[in-house]
């Protein structure tokens, strides 16, 4: 079986080494008979030629997609055809905060590892639980991508200790769960992995995790034993969800590189304590390369990003290199482990910061949590790795939420000054770590078919002109596309409508053809890497681009039919008693807050999906629920939407 956490790093490294080959791919789970050592990746990236140095400029996503669970029931993880709607430690290793090969027990403030698992499973003891299990139960995305990067979320951070505390979710439809029935119907035996013995016949137990607010701000795991409901009756209902009364409630922060149990991630200080690290420390601690950080912002979350931390060196910015610990100063981890879901949600009355809006799309400053312009992001980046000396006016915030949860700002220095400790001749990139569909990034950009934006510190930058020079080399671009938008034409639905170019389309489907996400992406990219961004410094200075795609939230039904594959979307609208009931007046796209996997075989399926009336933020609940259901004959195949409640 392959080790999680090597494979992981192995998988960060392989951006800077294979990815240009591979596109994009998700990194929540690996196969477990995946071998790292047959992939033949490199100790070290490609592009760094003997010791040059390389700046990496790290673009980051803020959207609230990142705080969904790492492991949804919609996925096929391991990439055998089949989906991965169940817990599966024979087949995945699944990463996280916890050890895979640990087992843990609960101090009644924190997990702590105390015995090494058998295959995962923790048989000694009858009162712990397997690391593998409780990362499959408790991560999010944005924890994956943490302990990828930075090694976790430190809430204690000591010479002597290191806690890690998983991310805060809301107890709106961020929150999810999973039931347990019995072996035979979920496939494992929950007392190997658990102190949980299997339910009465008839009953379930329910694992739901979020930060219920009837407890404290720390994440809980929340247990309700032989239950005879369904787990979509508590973590998939109007109004809050994981609330109410449980048998268990465990808080989820664990003891990271105990004293006898050491990951594989935790590396020795001088002072001798052991600290978890990430693919930051093990090539920035050493400055083979040094690192920026630009992030969206909250208080303007549908415009461009905000730069967080200057090119700098991790270590010695960052890293204490004696103890291991974290600066408190600024910087990416204190960056990265600040960002969250505005915590807004925590209002008894569950609505977010932006109430109800039904009649027209979300503005800029509204509704906090939503906004991934990235487009606009690559395009402030550039700027600064051009040597601009301050941020666009109508990007830049350092008030209101940014300021409450702590996010820094960055002084706009020359990457490229002479006085920097690295050559004039390094190689910068830029390293964009996403979902696969940015939002409302087409409109602040020079060239844009969608504003008149003025702003021309990058020269000769025109994002349209580039989008119709690439639509040219795609054969397979022109005519009719499912898009949100597309010449001017906008209905908010992934509807067929006529493409010619990517300069004039924008809401991505079927994820998000509602939230203007542009192709302009591509454009930004091309320009720097075609271009010297700073000509009058020796060498060349154009910037390359790499992406690491986190995976899409949204589930789709992928259907085989003969030689043929469909694929099948959510999706809904509320059409009336919001805006008006004409053609013409606005209709909310109705955001997907839950998705169930009831049965799936080789030629039929059933999901039950559940809608929120909202396009964003208002109570972020179930409003609307309905049943998915496909059966394929041969080379046909009959879909049926029931609706349960609406």
């Amino acid at each position: 079986m392959a080790n999680t956490a090597n494979r992981y790093l192995a998988n960060f490294r392989a951006v800077f080494s294979v990815l240009v080959f591979l596109g994009v791919f998700s990194f929540a789970a690996v196969p477990s008979t995946a071998r790292s050592d047959l992939l033949n990746l490199p100790d070290f990236p490609l592009f760094m030629e003997g010791n040059k140095t390389a700046l990496v400029q790290l673009i980051v996503e803020r959207d609230n997609k990142l705080f969904f669970e790492a492991y949804p029931s919609y996925e096929d993880i391991n990439g055998d055809g089949v989906l991965d709607n169940r817990y599966k430690p024979l087949e995945i290793d699944y990463y996280g905060y916890f050890e895979s090969t640990f087992c843990y027990t609960h101090n009644g403030s924190y997990f702590q590892a105390t015995s090494l698992a058998t295959n995962k499973k923790c048989l000694t003891d009858p009162a712990s639980w397997s690391g593998d299990y409780l990362n499959f139960l408790t991560m999010t995305r944005m924890d994956i991508m943490l302990r990828a990067l930075i090694g976790g979320r430190r809430v204690v951070d000591t010479a002597t200790q290191t806690v890690l505390r998983r991310a805060f979710v809301p107890w709106e439809n961020h929150t999810w769960g999973i039931e347990y029935e019995s072996p035979s119907v979920d496939g494992y035996l929950i007392s190997d992995y658990s102190p949980l013995a299997t339910p009465a016949s008839g009953k379930r137990h329910h694992l739901a995790t979020n930060n219920y607010i009837g407890k404290s701000d720390v994440p809980y795991l929340r247990i309700r034993l032989n239950s005879s409901g369904r787990i979509w009756d508590w973590v998939d209902q109007e109004r809050t969800q994981g609330d109410g009364s449980a048998d268990l409630d465990i808080t989820l922060d664990v003891e990271a590189c105990r004293t006898g149990y050491l990951e594989e991630t935790c590396s020795e200080y001088p002072n001798g304590g052991n600290k978890p690290t990430g693919i930051l420390h093990e090539y920035g601690e050493n400055n083979r390369m040094y690192f920026s950080l630009l992030t969206g912002s909250f208080e303007n979350n549908l415009q461009g990003g905000v730069l967080r931390q200057s090119m700098r060196s991790f270590g010695d910015e960052e890293v204490d290199p004696v103890t291991g610990i974290f600066s408190s100063s600024g910087g990416i981890a204190k960056t990265l482990t600040a960002l969250q879901i505005p915590n807004d949600y925590q209002l008894s009355t569950v609505q977010n910061d932006c109430g109800w809006i039904s009649q027209r799309p979300m503005r800029n400053g509204e509704c906090r949590a939503w906004g991934n312009p990235v487009a606009e992001m690559m395009y402030e980046g550039l700027r600064y790795l051009a040597g601009e000396q301050s941020p666009t006016p109508s990007f830049f915030t350092d008030s209101g939420m940014d300021q409450t949860i702590g996010l820094p700002t960055a002084t706009w220095d020359n990457p490229y000054s002479s006085n920097q400790p690295y050559s004039q001749c390094s190689s910068a990139y830029q390293l964009v770590i996403s979902d696969p569909s940015p939002s409302f990034d087409g409109d602040q950009l020079p060239g844009s078919a969608f504003s008149n934006f003025t702003e021309t510190s990058l020269g000769s930058l025109d994002v349209g002109t580039l989008a119709d020079f690439i639509s040219g080399h795609e054969a397979e671009l022109p005519g009719l596309k499912f898009i949100g938008e597309s010449n001017g034409i906008a209905d908010g639905s992934p509807s067929p409508k006529q493409v010619t170019t990517f300069r004039t389309i924008r809401g991505q489907s079927p994820e998000a053809p509602h939230r203007q996400g542009s192709y302009y992406a591509p454009s930004v990219a091309y320009y720097g890497s075609q271009n010297d961004m700073q000509p009058n410094v020796p060498g060349d200075q154009s910037v390359d681009n790499f992406t690491l795609a986190l995976g899409s939230p949204l589930p789709t039904i992928d259907v085989e039919v003969g030689s043929d594959t469909i694929t099948f979307a959510p999706f809904a609208k509320t059409v009336g008693s919001t805006g008006g009931c004409e053609t013409s007046d606005y209709k909310p796209t109705n955001a997907l807050v839950g998705f169930v996997v009831e049965d799936v075989t080789a030629t039929s399926g059933s999901f039950r999906v559940s809608f929120e009336d909202m396009e964003q933020g208002a109570d972020n609940d179930m409003d609307a629920l309905g049943r998915y259901e496909y059966e394929v004959s041969g080379n046909d195949v009959t879909f049926e939407v029931t609706s349960l409640q609406a």
